[in-house]
């Protein structure tokens, strides 16, 4: 087995094994055939602390200075372009810009060939003039018959197709046939003769023909295939044969002597005393402390610049500065690429869908509206006093309905 000892004193040094530098959140390379150093951010593998030979997915190896670059924000594949990355290819759900910065898609949106234009929407909703709007509720695919009329064409998981419409499966059936026949069950369940999945055991996570196979976290699995918990609840996983012995721990802290001991303060996650290798949001690794962000709106920084910006922000010369207003994510100030709820994209600006709205193409055309209000012709009305949600067929028998009570009222009393 491949181990790493940490020298205490020497911070970043660990002593290599015969076969080489291991690293959990980072890789490690030889030094003299007698240490293990860390790369710096974002390289794979180096010859020196500062100077690196290959790059982490989504960041790119600038070889004037040896050194590997991040990508865009929401950036795949990237090119280097002097000290800066362009983007070349952009994550799901976004398209590249001219500038190569990947601006996002429209809602719910997995493919668009302009960020307002989508040709491809996600499960659970159809494609409408570039628009993905929603199809009926347990439907994977549906197509508009007419207006307001859909039918189902796939269902989602634990749902089965009736006539043109998805009904919910018996439950711990992950796909039916019908109400009463189940093809496959959910992890925690297991098919009977019955054609319905019942539960496997108290606790189990996953199980195969009425056995448990794993457990839940914090709980190990015995030699009779029952999960009994571990009594530290700061372990996720213990020893079968004496579960006071932690082989696993959460969050926050480390293993130490088959026991979880916490980590440092603002530490999300350590691997020895004192060494951190993931801190808390607001804080970076220096020297394997965890240190408060120094650059102002930075949510991720390293000792020098700022790598990620709060939301509203854009990276500048390693510092965080102000998107335009109302837009969540951008390349530079004049230059949006999300923006707030409720507000819609007007060229590379953020404009407001108006009144009751909270998704919408633009100012005339809301997909979704807020409580309180319903949609009409691409329009949100609001609903009648003392209504939270409504329709526009349930705020007409609401209405309805008021008219009769004032009606009742004033026949009682005309009679009295």
């Amino acid at each position: 087995m491949i181990t790493l000892l940490l020298i205490f004193g020497v911070q970043g040094q660990y002593l290599p094994t015969s076969t080489g530098c291991l690293g959990t959140d980072y890789l490690y390379k030889f030094e003299d055939l007698s240490f293990c150093f860390t790369c710096q951010k974002g390289c794979k593998s180096c010859c020196d602390p500062q100077l690196c030979n290959e790059c982490e997915d989504r960041y790119r190896f600038n070889s004037t200075t040896s050194t590997c670059i991040r990508c865009p924000v929401n950036c795949e594949v990237c090119e280097p372009d002097g000290l800066f990355s362009k983007c070349s290819k952009c994550e799901t759900g976004y398209i590249k810009q001219d500038d190569g910065s990947c601006k996002k898609c429209g809602d719910d949106c997995v493919s668009c060939s302009l960020a307002d234009y989508c040709s491809q929407c996600a499960d659970a909703f159809y494609v409408e003039k570039g628009i993905c709007k929603d199809c009926p509720y347990g439907c994977k695919s549906c197509t508009q018959v007419e207006e307001q009329l859909f039918v189902c064409d796939t269902c989602i998981d634990r749902y089965y197709l009736v006539g043109e419409q998805c009904t919910k499966c018996p439950t711990g059936c992950l796909k039916c046939d019908d109400d009463f026949t189940c093809t496959s069950c959910e992890d925690a369940y297991v098919l009977k003769e019955t054609k319905l999945c019942e539960f496997c055991t108290p606790n189990c996570k996953k199980c195969s023909e009425n056995t448990c196979t794993e457990c839940q976290i914090g709980y190990v699995l015995t030699a009779d295939n029952q999960c009994l918990g571990c009594p530290d609840i700061n372990c996720e996983s213990c020893q079968q044969d004496d579960r006071t012995k932690c082989t696993k721990c959460a969050s926050k802290f480390y293993l130490l002597n088959s026991t979880c001991i916490a980590c440092d303060v603002n530490c999300k996650q350590c691997d020895t005393p004192g060494h951190c290798v993931e801190c808390k949001p607001g804080y970076f690794i220096k020297n394997g402390v965890c240190t408060a962000n120094s650059i102002k709106y930075c949510q991720v920084q390293n000792e020098t610049a700022c790598l990620t910006c709060e939301s509203g922000y854009y990276i500048k010369n390693g510092a965080c500065n102000p998107c335009g207003d109302n837009c969540l994510q951008c390349s530079g100030p004049s230059s949006c690429n999300q923006c707030a709820t409720a507000y819609f994209f007007n060229g590379f600006q953020c404009q407001g869908c108006g009144t009751g709205c909270e998704r919408c193409v633009d100012s005339n055309i809301c997909l979704k509206c807020t409580y309180g209000f319903y949609i009409s012709k691409g329009v949100c009305e609001r609903c009648i006093d003392g209504v939270c949600q409504c329709s526009i067929k349930e705020n007409m028998i609401q209405n309805q309905s008021n008219q009769i009570i004032v009606l009742m009222l004033l026949l009682l009393l005309i009679l009295s």
